[in-house]
């Protein structure tokens, strides 16, 4: 027998086929009974532990998600597992928006298309760190062969987390103001989902914000789980985003988009596009360490509010030093964590003052953690978007 998959800094990520290193149906169902355990052994009062299962669209993905859910409802927790393929941001904000004790997504983000994964987030919305990941793998290995753990078909089926989700990222970015709605409504956007599920939820938040609905890559436009159209799902990859750039530069000089957007298949990261006259399509992708210290401002300004501790905002210890600089200029808390939003997410845990904005260089942007407290595609298009109308 082989190892068992061990948890990473995004969860547990595989190969979709047979066996206990790769995802499958059985490797979901000994890891969601381990993460039960845990859950339930640090479970006080009265009311049943609560979790939320979500999914995309890649292979095994809906049986996977469909799995976790009966063996949590197996332990006797409340379970609602998302009745759609949605995108990732959607669990961060619902487990935080309904104070929930955990959820899971099943996604494997922008991995090859081989692979599949199980990303768990804990109370409040951020993701597994130590010593809780080692604690959850020991209970797994401890777990009965995957027919012997007692499963349940009592589950609900969640309709509304997607729209709740959508209402709640535009909020803040929300204007009556007709000199800004009219701003928003001349600002052309072309963007692409890259064969995920981000692309539907990415126009009804555009929708609301007082956008038109953005152009998008009609080939892209779709979850595919074969991805059919790029080698590695990931917009930082060479190539992946040629479709979005060569449409956009084809474009007649009147209808040139003034910003493009590439989110990766489960949505959670974003990579921002501009115009630019030296590149050969006529414009350019920003890279995370640009594009995650011009968001900062505009963000924190949206939650400053006067007197009291200093915004925090954070970034890691491999991406650029510029925000920290930015930082000290503007008399912000500026922290610096190990790689991940696992880390990220909890940079104002021993400060006085709230984490208000936190990026990563590698197009991971957490522009309203009070709202999802972990990197949010839609959130960083929609004010990237604000910002160029």
């Amino acid at each position: 027998m082989t190892a068992q998959l061990r948890f990473g800094t995004a969860g547990l990520r595989a190969p979709v086929g047979p066996g206990p290193d790769r995802m499958n149906v059985s490797t979901v169902t000994r890891a969601t009974g381990g993460v039960a355990a845990w859950l339930q052994a640090r479970h006080t009062g009265d009311a049943p532990v609560s979790v939320a299962v979500g999914y995309d669209s890649r292979y095994g993905s809906h049986a996977m998600a469909r799995a976790a859910a009966e063996i949590f409802a197996g332990a006797g927790f409340d379970v609602t597992l998302i009745a759609h393929p949605a995108p990732t941001p959607v669990i961060a904000w619902a487990v935080k928006h309904r104070g929930l004790d955990a959820g899971i997504q099943i996604t494997a983000s922008h991995n090859p298309k081989e692979d599949n994964g199980y990303k768990l987030f804990l109370a409040g919305g951020s993701q597994l760190v130590s010593p809780a990941d080692r604690e959850i793998e020991e209970l797994i290995d401890q777990q009965p062969e995957a027919p012997d753990i007692p499963r349940s078909t009592t589950v609900s089926l969640d309709l509304g987390a997607v729209d709740g989700y959508v209402s709640a990222v535009a909020a803040p970015l929300s204007s009556g103001d007709g000199q800004v709605l009219a701003a928003r409504r001349g600002l052309t956007v072309l963007y692409t989902a890259l064969h995920g599920v981000g692309g539907s939820t990415l126009e009804e938040a555009f929708r609301r914000a007082g956008f038109h609905r953005p152009e998008t890559v009609v080939p892209q436009r779709w979850p595919d789980p074969e991805f059919p159209t790029v080698g590695f799902p990931n917009p930082e990859e060479p190539g992946t985003c040629d479709l979005l750039l060569s449409q956009a530069g084809a474009a007649a000089p009147g209808d040139r988009p003034d910003l493009l957007i590439a989110l990766d298949p489960d949505a959670d990261r974003c990579m921002i596009g501009i115009p630019d006259a030296d590149a050969d399509s006529g414009f350019r992708m920003l890279r995370g360490d640009e594009t995650g210290p011009l968001l900062a401002q505009r963000a924190v300004d949206l939650r400053s509010h006067g007197d009291g501790p200093a915004s925090v905002v954070a970034t890691t210890v491999v991406s650029s030093s510029l925000l920290g600089r930015i930082a000290a200029a503007r008399g912000w808390d500026f922290r610096e964590t190990m790689t991940g939003f696992k880390n990220l997410a909890r940079a104002a845990d021993d400060a006085p003052g709230e984490l208000t904005y936190a990026y990563e260089e590698a197009i991971g942007t957490c522009p309203f953690p009070q709202i999802v407290a972990d990197k949010d595609g839609f959130a960083t298009a929609l004010l990237a978007a604000t910002w160029a109308a």
